[in-house]
């Protein structure tokens, strides 16, 4: 028999000569041919790796994509809440996929935080002409902090961050809430910001100059006893009527607005009508503006119900009751810290024991002046949850007691009285003896009526400036 022909492995017999070689040599009824020593062994299927080809690493499965746009979003909101975002869990989520950027995107300028001039420098290039402005739903920006870099050089800082403020204010047309914290410096600036606020048709809530009070860092009146929730920023822009009223006007959407700085000017003229804006809370502090201004600014209050007004100097009693009779809605009051007309009409006139009658709904009152009476608890139309009054001096122990005595006990028109005096040293704590506290309070238990002091062994402040 001839020997087997070896065939070299960098010339491979081309496949028709091979396959006609092993098909007469089944004919023929030969064995197989047998595999060359060199030559690798054959996969039997039985899951075994060749030693020679390299071993493949396994792949990450993307478990994310398939997912809903809805519970995409249900994951973002929980890797970038309001106040923490985690940015860095973000970016690695959009680095797991491609597909997924736009969602990452959509979440990462939800909430801007603009606090530095370069910061708002870079987002004003970022947000103009681009579609991810319409990502961004809420601005903080803090105007001092930006042009706190030199001291020398104010102006020109103030200059580029308002400017730079504006800008992405007009480019975020689809902005929910928008919070500005302007030093007095920029009070320059108002009419350009009021003119970039003219484009927000959704904006719902626009605050300024005011921040939220917390335990720790109470709010304006707190000195006083009776804490309004928010307390002014220590330098603030004063912002005029006239300007505000022309861009307040097209924010259709409005229903919160929360002001430190407004002042009444002389070329603020009547608006041929008043604003649509259905506003169900105003917050004033620190403002300069007369009865007919307060008109303007609350528009068509058919909707109010919560309203706060603090130092808020030019406006008259009379032009109190007039402005609480177009709330109707009224539920929550808080008003004091103001001169609130002639000392001589102190002891006669108390606008609000008449304004109660036309405020049905109202159940949180607030009050720090000569604006309220002890009569108020004989008035029928009374219906409050909880009555706080400071620095009233018609609340004296004997109008009190004597009025908490005539009172209907079933229902009691209050619920909850609080009287910070009660608990002060000093001229009050004089006026409140131990023994008038104990007749007062007892009366209060039999009535029905939970009697509180609000500043138990502190003394009162002459002001609540920072």
């Amino acid at each position: 028999m001839a020997p087997k022909r070896k065939v070299a492995a960098s010339r491979p017999s081309s496949p028709p000569a091979a396959s006609s070689r092993r098909s007469v040599r089944r004919k023929a009824g030969g064995p197989p041919p047998a595999a060359a020593p060199d030559s690798p062994p054959l996969d039997d299927g039985d899951g075994g790796d060749s030693s020679d080809s390299p071993e493949e690493e396994p792949q990450a499965r993307d478990y994310l994509s398939p997912l809903s746009g809805e519970l995409l979003a249900l994951i973002l909101l929980h890797l970038s809440p309001p106040l923490e975002p985690d940015l860095q869990s973000l970016f690695h989520f959009s680095l797991a996929n491609k597909s997924l950027l736009p969602h990452v995107r959509l979440h990462m300028y939800r909430e801007l935080k603009i606090d530095t001039r370069t910061n708002a420098h870079a987002m004003h290039r970022t947000l103009h002409g681009n579609d991810v402005n319409k990502s961004v739903k809420n601005i903080t920006a803090d105007v001092g902090a930006m042009a706190k870099t030199s001291s020398q050089w104010l102006g020109w800082f103030l200059f580029h961050s308002m400017h730079s403020l504006c800008g992405i204010i007009g480019s975020c047309r689809t902005l929910l809430t928008l919070t500005l914290y302007l030093p007095s410096e920029g009070s320059a600036w108002t009419q350009s910001l009021c003119s970039s606020l003219s484009e927000l048709r959704l904006l719902h809530t626009l605050t300024k100059d005011l921040v939220k009070s917390k335990e720790g860092c109470r709010g304006a009146g707190r000195h006083d006893g009776m804490d309004v929730g928010w307390r002014p920023n220590k330098s603030f822009a004063m912002w005029s009527v006239s300007q505000f009223i022309k861009p307040l006007a097209t924010l259709k959407s409005l229903h919160t607005l929360r002001l430190c700085g407004i002042s009444s000017d002389s070329s603020t003229s009547p608006p041929q009508s008043q604003h649509n804006c259905k506003l169900t809370e105003v917050v004033l502090i620190e403002v300069n503006i007369t009865n007919t201004d307060l008109l303007h600014i609350l528009g068509n209050a058919q909707s109010l119900k919560r309203l706060t007004l603090w130092r808020s100097s030019l406006l008259s009693k009379r032009g109190l009751s007039h402005v609480l009779k177009r709330c109707p809605n009224l539920v929550e009051l808080r008003i004091g810290g103001s001169w609130f007309g002639a000392k001589d009409e102190d002891d006669t006139n108390f606008p609000l024991d008449i304004s109660i009658g036309f405020l049905p709904h109202l159940r949180i009152l607030h009050v720090s002046g000569s604006l309220i009476s002890p009569s108020i608890l004989l008035n029928p139309a009374t219906n409050l949850s909880h009555l706080l009054v400071v620095a009233c001096p018609s609340f004296t122990p004997q109008a009190v007691h004597s009025a908490l005595a005539k009172m209907r006990s079933d229902p009691s028109p209050v619920a909850k009285l609080t009287l910070p005096e009660m608990g002060w040293t000093g001229n009050a704590g004089d006026i409140w003896t131990e023994t008038w506290k104990f007749t007062v309070r007892a009366t209060a238990d039999a009535k029905g009526v939970v009697l509180e002091d609000g500043k138990t062994g502190e003394e009162p402040e002459d002001s609540d400036n920072e």
